[in-house]
């Protein structure tokens, strides 16, 4: 199999969250950054009565169904696509190697 038809899976988004540099676009359009163990949100938000910038931190498996592409340094390394079982994540082959997929 090419790595085109790999499936993005949880473990795969920590070991990008590792890497770092990594981020993911959501559906509605929201951006996070990968981390190892989670996903960092950014918002502006009310601390103690004053407009701040705050982080959310967002578990993969919470937000894995909602990941519409995932970048690496500018380069696309998954985005969803359609299958006949319904939309998946998978990886386009390009900026990152899956090390252990098992099929």
């Amino acid at each position: 199999m090419t790595d085109e038809t790999q499936t993005v899976r949880l473990k795969d988004l920590r070991n990008l969250g590792k890497q770092g540099g990594v981020t993911a676009r959501l559906d509605d359009g929201t951006d996070l950054f990968l981390k190892p163990d989670y996903a960092i949100k950014k918002a502006n938000g009310y601390v103690d009565g004053r407009l701040r910038e705050v982080e959310f931190h967002l578990s993969y498996k919470s937000i894995y169904n909602q990941i519409r592409t995932i970048k690496k340094a500018g380069q696309l390394v998954a985005r969803k696509v359609r299958s006949p079982s319904g939309p998946e994540l998978r990886l386009t082959g390009k900026g990152y190697k899956p090390n252990n997929h098992s099929f």
